[in-house]
């Protein structure tokens, strides 16, 4: 099952941790390929992004030269602390001068040596010979297929899983574009981090190419490999084609990992994971609400939202923010004030909707205790920004509570233990 996180790489690798228990991995590139091999155009395994255990490292070798090494599951970046301890070269640098993960020259001779298990190792001098701009260019599918980091990054399956995309690739481009026979479509795109290129230059003949990442002393790079949807595209020859990124996580990006139990060998399908939280808690709000022991007196004046047609209060915000989004005490009773108004602000900026709630208390009615955005804002001039607003008369039930939706968001087995609750009653 896929775990994506907005909140960033821990969070999605411990959801994906707890779904696949004792025994159970994080998919590996391999494994994520294993699924697309038995999957189709518009599925979630073509149609999803994921990062994955699979690892790369690029720094120089015994022999002085610079190489690439790919690790499945294994290896310093095979477990998360690790993970944590390679990317602080970056997220924990005050100075923001550093990017992309370190691990150590001996940790990397450690990987170039077999210490941690079996290793593809790739000579990344003689990998830029083969293309005018490696790492950067679309890759056709007899250059994938020939292509010795192709080979590395996605495992034992490579040369399948081409002819695989290969024939994907031509569906995609028959449905949007009308018969075609196209025997070598683009398939693939290979890069290193954006943020940590590999080497600088090198493109023209006679110009040098620089390790600058390197020759700072920070260590051998060290990064996730992540593969994302495929998608349309059109390539330096003008024909349309459906193309695969195959890239390095970076720490900042929002993730998505696959979890898999002990007892999957090899992984066929990925099951969808969890919605979002907003969507999650309006789908199963009615699970994750308690009772409160000690019910509070409500406000004197709530903004609302609404989840499947029930009005709740929302969360407070302080000062001139947006809205929280999200959902508190239930409304028992709800009485509309008057029609519409249209509320108007100078407070927020660009598209971000913020205002403070004494504006609204300014043009309330005086029946009115409550009130609820509807529909979305807009710009109406003079650098203000626009929306309709219902003001309501309500009664608030105080004695129940939804969870603080990051407390929600966090408790990977309340989520599972909810959505197994849906099949189970979508079964019966």
């Amino acid at each position: 099952m896929e775990f994506y996180a907005s909140n960033g790489l821990v969070s999605s690798y411990k959801k994906a941790q707890t779904f696949a228990g004792k025994g159970g991995r994080i998919a590996t590139l391999p494994d994520i390929i294993s699924a697309r091999m038995n999957s189709g155009l518009f599925t979630v395994e073509w149609s999803n992004y994921f990062a994955t255990a699979s690892a790369e490292y690029f720094g120089f070798g015994r022999s002085g030269k610079p190489i690439i090494i790919i690790a499945h599951g294994i290896g310093p970046l095979a477990t998360l602390s690790g993970i944590q301890k390679a990317y602080s070269h970056e997220y924990k640098d005050k100075t923001r001068n550093n990017s992309g993960g370190r691990i150590t020259q001996e940790e990397f001779y450690k990987l170039e040596d077999g210490h941690y298990g079996p290793v593809a190792i790739v000579d990344y001098e003689s990998y830029c010979e083969l293309y005018r701009y490696p790492l950067l260019q679309v890759l056709t599918t007899e250059e994938c297929l020939a292509d010795p980091l192709v080979a590395a990054r996605l495992g034992n399956a490579s040369a399948e899983f081409c002819k695989k995309h290969a024939d994907v690739t031509n569906e995609y481009i028959q449905k949007w574009s009308g018969p075609i026979d196209n025997k070598n479509p683009h398939i693939l795109r290979l890069e290193d981090a954006s943020n940590c290129p590999y080497s600088v230059g090198g493109h023209r003949p006679g110009e040098p190419r620089e390790y600058t990442r390197l020759d700072r002393g920070d260590g051998p790079i060290a990064h996730l490999l992540v593969i994302e949807q495929a998608q349309g595209t059109n390539v330096e020859d003008a024909r349309d084609s459906y193309v695969t990124r195959i890239s390095c996580q970076e720490w900042w990006h929002g993730t998505r990992f696959v979890g898999v139990k002990k007892d999957v060998s090899s992984l066929t399908s990925i099951t969808k994971g969890p919605a979002l939280i907003h969507k999650f808690v309006k789908q199963h709000w009615t699970n994750l609400i308690d009772d409160v022991k000690t019910p509070r007196t409500p406000l004197v004046f709530n903004s609302l939202v609404e989840l499947d047609g029930q009005l709740f209060t929302q969360h407070p915000k302080q000062g001139a923010r947006m809205d929280t989004a999200e959902a508190e005490y239930p409304v028992n009773l709800a009485e509309k004030v008057g029609d519409k108004v249209f509320f108007k602000t100078s407070a927020g900026s660009g598209f971000f909707f913020k205002y403070e709630i004494r504006e609204v208390l300014a043009i309330k009615p005086t029946e009115a205790n409550a009130y609820l955005v509807v529909g979305a804002p807009g710009h109406c001039g003079n650098d203000q920004i626009g929306v309709h607003i219902q003001f309501y008369k309500v009664e608030v039930d105080a004695t129940r509570r939804l969870r603080r939706y990051n407390k929600i968001e966090d408790d990977t087995r309340l989520i599972l233990d909810v959505m197994e609750q849906q099949m189970q009653k979508e079964a019966a």
